[in-house]
């Protein structure tokens, strides 16, 4: 599908910021302040149904089903849902998850039934990471964001990759805060998994860094949706807060 007039132009500029970045990066920036070049690795996500009420993510923990992954990382989701609502968007009550683990392996990996758990196949775009050390229990610090993105109907699958892999150019700018960021691309689904484009994991090494660092000034957040609109579908699009947990690397 040919991609849209406007769409045509929102990646044209993007990729303009692209060069413009990458430019300053070559000359001025400390490397880690720059993104990464442009690698895909793949990974599973698998997604575990919230069963407890009231939401225990410590028990999710403890129930957690083994893994032959060679690295695995969960994201436990928290009840602290309402810190979303800080920055404009409304937190999904109640929660739909009990936790979210990531897994790379060389093969598929074995779910429960989809009752249970679902899962993606996704390519993972790291773009930065700043993020610090984790501790002796594989915690990572601060807060982690998940969003979990839709494209318009009218936005081509291909489309979608190339606005939302290109819009990263700014993002140092507009969002100070942000010490990590990993994009992810739906290839594959399994189990009754509901329909989704990308999912995007947002580190922030503090609490405070996501109050008060989230944008960069006054009309950067209304700036940054207008172009975001471009890609992705606000009604269908959505985001959780977590806790990350490095199990094995």
């Amino acid at each position: 599908m040919l991609i849209t007039a406007i769409g045509l132009g929102m990646l044209l500029a993007a990729r303009a910021w692209k060069l413009e970045t990458d430019l300053r990066c070559a000359v001025t920036e400390p490397r880690s302040r720059c993104e990464k070049e442009d690698t895909m690795e793949e990974k599973w996500l698998r997604c575990v149904r919230r069963s407890r009420d009231p939401h225990d993510p410590e028990a999710a923990v403890d129930k957690l089903a083994a893994s032959d992954a060679r690295a695995r990382v969960i994201d436990v989701v928290g009840s602290d849902q309402d810190l979303l609502a800080l920055h404009g968007m409304p937190p999904q009550l109640p929660v739909r998850y009990e936790l979210l683990s990531w897994e790379w392996g060389d093969s598929t990996p074995s779910f429960s039934s989809k009752e249970v758990e679902f899962g993606y196949r996704v390519s993972q775009r790291e773009v930065f990471d700043e993020l610090p050390a984790r501790d002796a229990q594989g915690w990572r610090p601060g807060v982690k964001q998940l969003s979990f993105l839709r494209r318009p109907p009218h936005v081509s699958r291909d489309e979608f990759r190339e606005l939302y892999f290109h819009h990263t150019a700014k993002l140092r700018d507009d969002q100070p805060g942000i010490a990590k960021y990993v994009q992810n691309v739906i290839e594959e689904s399994w189990g009754d998994a509901p329909d989704l484009d990308g999912v995007s994991e947002i580190w922030f090494a503090s609490l405070e860094d996501f109050r008060e660092r989230y944008w960069s000034g006054p009309g950067v957040a209304e700036r940054e949706s207008k172009e975001t609109g471009l890609f992705l579908d606000f009604q269908r699009t959505w985001s959780l807060i977590v806790r990350e947990r490095v199990l094995a690397d």
